[in-house]
């Protein structure tokens, strides 16, 4: 049975032996600095307790050692190996909340009894911490971290296999050429702060970043978005961290990274058949139908995060990731370069596995990247690379449930693309299609009326141009009433408990509405033919449809029993002050939803995740893969798979 590790008991008032037996502990033999040493530097997922034969060995030549003494020598060599013995199993399990995973570790190598205590609880608990710290430059937040590592880095009960660092600062400078990530790298390694072998998923983004366990609020989310000035401003140098500790028990935890020329062969239509970078998955289920969150409760099905610092690269990667396993949860963002930064590293402790499912995979390596890849990975004693394209794949007892939602409202009837203007080229870079005439039906009649787009957003005067426009589409009738009905009733309890949308749905978001009233799209263009309507961004639609979009996710976990553990949010920048005119918007209503429940997340220039249908409305992940999109809030629960759950 696995759940999540129960709040920290009261210190005990009584037993005031065990509590000097447990400090004794602290001042082992040589032999056991040792191995304490390779403890903390290797981590306890395969490390188990001495084996009998050791432990013989060690009390014969402490017996014999001890022998030689006067005064006592005789009783020392009569007690047992370890005290620890005498202490009951429940006196063991209350000191836990109080240990980090050093502690823990180290406890491993005591003796046989507490080892399988350690091994036992471990198996049986998981935990997300996740801390925010602020400081006044990328220097003095690294020697935070130094300083506070027991509250940060060390909070954990159990060896983490997963550590996210997300970094949100004005002030590009410090992570041109990775300088930054080195230095905390280093810092990392010399105080020992991670276990062996597990990755540390290093993020910047100059937007800003969100999270709990701040000093002022530890239990609510707040969300440091960055003040974007003039180019000649000077930037603000504040460095805000938000970092996540998770164990996340019985789950495998595997890295890969893409070669962004690579992912573009792959897109034409060129190269070899895309290799699978990770573990193979022999019987990994399917996706659930009644979810938009397609994860299949098999516990080899698996769950993804993507990020990647380029935005077409990253629709390349996701329908790759789609195809490997339909209906998997993929959720991430985009980090793009700015000024030369480097805004993505991942790091591991000590020497790196030579097995294939440890060890980042880049396909094809350009001879740059490879030498930036040789001369990171020396400035540290484990491993340091900086990935353009990064898939994290989670496959065992904890998954991922996904969630979108955005602030665009219907504006128009739903109408059917009729007559699109021949492509054209408004520069040399860009492909461009706009949109000239549509049908509407009425419903009463069923008289077909023909209008020219311009005409039909006329009514909402400069409202419509100086609002983020998308337009949805289907090829289905359906499915876009059923939207356009729900934008009319408001009516949360439905929506809430609404069925997912069966259909595919289309979603253009990269509209250009031009002074003469033009609607153009660049890339991805409304089919001739598709059902679909304008939406524009406003924002207590933005708030209805978050509430929804996560009430609606609460809802299908607890009829499923599903134990969710923490979240990790991307929003976009565009949703944040600039769309609700305050902060912490999104924040308050996802304290509400999910109180307690903690949260790592950042600003975007673009989102990855399940289609965001407006008003919250789910839509079935079978029919509508993950994707890349901009003005969208895309997030990831963390949960225990019922199997076993509590």
């Amino acid at each position: 049975m696995t759940r999540a590790f129960p709040a920290s008991p009261p210190p005990p008032t009584h037993h005031k032996r065990p509590q000097h037996q447990f400090q004794k502990m602290k001042k082992p033999s040589a032999a056991r600095k040792n191995h304490h040493h390779f403890q903390q530097h290797a981590g306890i997922e395969t490390q188990e307790g001495p084996s009998s034969q050791g432990r013989e060995k060690l009390t014969a030549k402490k017996n014999s050692s001890t022998s030689k003494g006067k005064h006592g020598a005789k009783s020392k060599a009569k007690m047992p190996p370890s005290s620890f013995q005498k202490l009951p199993q429940e006196m063991v399990l209350l000191l836990f909340p109080f240990l980090t995973w050093k502690d823990t570790a180290a406890m491993l190598l005591v003796d046989a009894s507490l080892s399988r205590i350690v091994l036992e609880t471990k198996k049986a608990y998981s935990e997300w911490k996740n801390t925010v710290c602020i400081a006044d430059n990328a220097d003095a937040s690294v020697e935070l971290l130094r300083q506070r590592n027991r509250g940060c880095l060390l909070n954990a009960r159990f060896a983490p296999n997963l550590i996210m660092i997300n970094v949100g600062s004005g002030d590009s400078i410090p992570f041109k050429t990775g300088g930054y990530w080195k230095h905390l790298a280093q810092m990392l390694e010399s105080e020992k702060l991670i276990p062996r072998e597990c990755p540390v998923m290093m993020l910047y983004t100059p937007l800003g970043v969100m999270g709990t366990g701040s000093e002022e609020t530890p239990n609510n989310v707040r969300e440091y978005e960055e003040e974007l000035g003039d180019d000649g401003d000077e930037p603000n140098k504040t460095v805000t961290l938000s970092i996540t500790v998770a164990h996340l028990p019985g789950t495998s935890v595997e890295t890969a990274v893409f070669d962004r020329k690579w992912l573009r062969q792959q897109a034409r239509g060129r190269g070899d058949e895309p290799e699978y970078p990770f573990t193979t998955i022999e019987n990994a289920g399917g996706a659930m139908e009644d979810t938009n969150s397609g994860l299949s409760n098999d516990q080899n099905f698996p769950s993804f995060l993507l990020f990647s610092v380029n935005a077409n690269s990253s629709e390349e990667l996701a329908p790759i990731v789609s195809k490997w396993h339909p209906g998997a949860s993929i959720v991430g963002g985009i980090f793009p370069f700015a000024d030369r930064c480097i805004p993505m590293a991942v790091y591991k402790s000590g020497l790196v596995s030579s097995a294939a499912k440890d060890v980042p995979r880049q396909h094809k390596l350009s001879r740059k990247a490879k030498q930036s890849a040789s001369s990171s990975s020396s400035s540290a004693a484990g491993q340091l690379d900086f990935p353009t394209n990064l898939l994290i794949r989670f496959r065992g007892q904890v998954g991922i449930r996904d969630f979108s939602s955005c602030g665009f409202q219907p504006i128009t009837p739903v109408v059917q693309c009729e007559t699109i203007s021949s492509a054209y080229l408004l520069d040399q870079f860009a492909h461009y299609r706009a949109y000239e005439t549509v049908l509407w039906r009425n419903p009463n009649t069923g008289e077909e009326m023909q209008y020219r787009m311009v005409d039909l957003l006329r009514q909402y005067g400069s409202f419509a141009r100086e609002n983020s426009l998308n337009i949805y589409s289907s090829d289905k009738l359906k499915p876009m009433l059923s939207i356009l009905q729900s934008a009319k009733e408001y009516n949360e309890e439905e929506m809430i408990t609404a069925a997912p949308l069966a259909e595919r749905i289309n979603r253009l978001d990269m509209l250009i509405c031009t002074q003469g009233g033009d609607i153009m799209s660049m890339d991805k263009h409304w089919e001739k033919g598709d059902y679909g309507f304008v939406a524009v961004q406003l924002a207590d639609c933005g708030r209805f449809a978050h509430t929804v979009a996560l009430k609606s996710l609460k809802t299908r976990m607890e009829r499923r029993k599903e134990n969710p553990l923490g979240a990790f949010v991307i929003s976009c920048a565009l949703k944040g002050i600039e769309l609700y005119g305050e902060k912490d918007a999104e924040a308050k209503i996802y304290d509400q939803i999910f109180p307690g429940l903690p949260l790592n997340g950042f600003f975007s220039g673009g989102e990855i995740g399940p289609v965001a249908v407006p008003m919250g409305l789910p839509a079935c992940i079978t029919a509508n893969a993950p994707r890349l999109q901009s003005n969208t809030t895309c997030g990831a629960v963390f949960y225990l798979k019922p199997s076993t759950s509590a």
